[in-house]
């Protein structure tokens, strides 16, 4: 697999509204997203007519930012990881799923990003925002 493809979160402002910008998926190679010490809301809107998944890749699990496998130190990696993927169906007919990522210690990989595979790119768009944890109150 070659290296995913980077998506640039947008930042969100403490009582401010966002406006979405979304830009096409990587259903081939995957996305990847520098998330560092942030609060991560992913938005997919899926034009297809049909239903379709993406997965968030627990860390450790699936290929890393740069293609190659990620499997890393087992006394590294973090436990809540164990729980697994998280797989997430995006209702057809231009309808936009979020995806709060609040658990980083279960999605992040070792290098400090956030993988998303999809099960199709066909319609499918994202929008990733991203708020500092300060502004969330937590």
């Amino acid at each position: 697999m070659a290296a995913r493809t980077a998506i640039v979160p947008q930042q969100g402002a403490r009582d401010a509204g966002t406006t979405l910008t979304f830009s096409s998926v990587d259903a081939s190679n995957g996305n990847t997203i520098a998330a560092g010490p942030f609060h991560i809301i992913i938005a997919v809107k899926n034009a297809d007519a049909s239903t379709h998944t993406v997965t968030v890749r627990a860390c450790g699990n699936g290929v890393t930012a740069s293609g190659g496998t990620a499997t890393g130190d087992p006394d590294y990696v973090f436990a809540a990881a164990s729980k697994g993927d998280l797989v997430v169906t995006c209702a057809a007919s231009s309808a936009i799923t979020y995806i709060p990522i609040f658990e980083t210690d279960r999605f992040t990989q070792l290098d400090g990003s956030l993988s998303l595979d999809w099960s199709s790119g066909t319609s499918m768009t994202v929008a990733v925002v991203q708020y500092p944890s300060i502004s969330l109150g937590f």
